[in-house]
């Protein structure tokens, strides 16, 4: 009887299998670790992106404003009874206040003197008295210092006053002011006279030409001319001064380092640290402002974290 040859059937080894298992276990371990290593030693050097931005220099300070003006002064000691308000704009001619004579005239009437402005401008009735000049070219020619010093006496609503006394101001706020500020000694050091900043005061912005610079003791203080936009009645304020700005990528002193002469920081390229150089564009306190980045390129935010390992 014919019988059919049984078929054999070769069966792979069980080991063969059990090492391109293992073999592949150990690959998908290398790339997780190599990965989470990479993201451990991100976490640790403290990498950021970096992107293009403007470094730019602000102090706020208190000042002095010196503008053109009129003083208005009492005719007679007496009551004086304001007709307008502060702050307010009022043209030539308007009757700003009445001063009710003390005593009485010959005939036992008591006289009321009308007071009207000499000059069209804003009203302020702070009565700063004849210590605050309202003559910029005055201003000019004084010591700083002593300008600085200066201050104004409480808003006068009503009350009594003696002849002669200054009962209120008319500022002219269509010429330009004189400001004196005291600087910060890191405040745009090279600051010189001729030099314009951008200056700001109760949220209006514009240019302020520095006329004067003078350093006493240690004070450093200046003397800006400002547009007639700022001009307020004012005389104590406080202003916004922006100095030095410079383009660039925007990175931490501590991400910058050294290398054969040149500057540079490092960056995370494909999970590998590299030197890169840079060119610095200017410093302010902590950050720096340099070129040769691109955007978002991971710089690492603390050079010391590096070199300490190499």
């Amino acid at each position: 009887m014919y019988w059919d040859k049984p078929v054999t059937r070769h069966k792979k080894p069980k080991t063969r299998v059990k090492s391109r298992v293992f073999l592949t276990f150990i690959i998908f371990v290398a790339v997780v670790s190599y990965a989470a290593t990479s993201v451990i030693e991100k976490h640790l050097l403290h990498v950021e992106p970096v992107t293009a931005g403007v470094l730019e220099e602000s102090i706020y300070v208190p000042a002095k404003i010196f503008v053109n003006g009129e003083k208005i002064v009492a005719p007679v000691s007496g009551e004086v009874e304001y007709l307008v308000e502060d702050g307010k704009r009022i043209p030539v001619g308007r009757v700003i206040a009445r001063v009710n004579a003390v005593g009485t005239d010959n005939d036992g009437n008591r006289v009321t003197w009308e007071i009207k402005s000499p000059v069209a401008g804003i009203v302020d009735l702070s009565s700063p008295e004849a210590a605050i000049p309202l003559n910029t070219e005055v201003v000019f020619q004084m010591d700083l210092r002593e300008l600085y010093s200066l201050g104004a006496e409480a808003r006068q609503v009503s009350g009594v006053v003696r002849q002669g006394q200054t009962i209120a101001r008319i500022i002219n706020n269509l010429q330009p002011a004189l400001v004196v500020v005291k600087l910060t000694p890191e405040f745009y050091p090279g600051l010189k006279q001729g030099d314009k900043i951008i200056v700001i005061h109760r949220g209006i912005q514009d240019f302020a030409v520095v006329k004067r610079m003078q350093t006493v003791q240690g004070e450093r203080l200046a003397l800006l001319q400002v547009p007639a936009s700022l001009v307020s009645g004012d005389v104590n304020t406080s202003l916004v001064l922006k100095g030095r700005n410079f383009r660039g990528f925007i990175i931490p002193k501590t991400a910058l380092g050294r290398k054969n002469g040149g500057a540079g920081v490092y960056v995370v390229h494909e999970g590998t640290l590299r030197w890169h150089p840079v060119e610095i564009v200017g410093e302010l306190d902590s950050k720096v402002a340099v070129t040769g980045l691109e955007e978002k390129m991971e710089v690492v935010q603390d050079i010391t974290l590096v070199d300490g390992k190499n």
